[in-house]
């Protein structure tokens, strides 16, 4: 009776064994790659969350997702920028000279101006 429970308990015991490393075999097996389980497109995914890996790296996403560097790059531009000036420069400088224009423009000059457009003469009607 012994050898029958020795015998029993050995083969339990034995194919536990065979279970238990087959099993770790097959987790060693997928862990290290999951495309031959899962596909290729889920496997990229799922290596990539197994090694710790940015999905951006592992979907060759990172320049398209790289925009805080080129925003900062943006804000270095402007922060450089003087308003002041190239308002005074580019806005109130043309102001300034269209503004000396009409200032040359005298009373006679516009009388004289008034007088040519009221021409009423048959040759030209305007």
């Amino acid at each position: 009776i012994l050898a029958s429970i020795s015998f029993v308990l050995g083969s339990v015991s034995l194919g536990a064994a065979v279970l238990w490393s087959d099993g770790c075999h097959l987790v060693d097996i997928i862990t290290s790659d999951f495309e031959p389980i899962i596909g290729s497109k889920a496997a990229m995914v799922a290596n990539a969350i197994w090694n710790d890996t940015n999905l951006a790296v592992a979907f060759n996403m990172t320049d398209q997702l790289d925009w805080q560097s080129k925003f900062e790059e943006g804000l270095a531009v402007i922060d450089d920028v003087n308003v002041t000036d190239i308002f005074a420069s580019q806005v109130l400088s043309p102001l300034d000279r269209i503004q000396e224009g009409i200032n040359m423009i005298t009373a006679t000059g516009l009388g004289l101006i008034n007088q040519g457009t009221t021409i009423n003469n048959e040759v030209c009607p305007f």
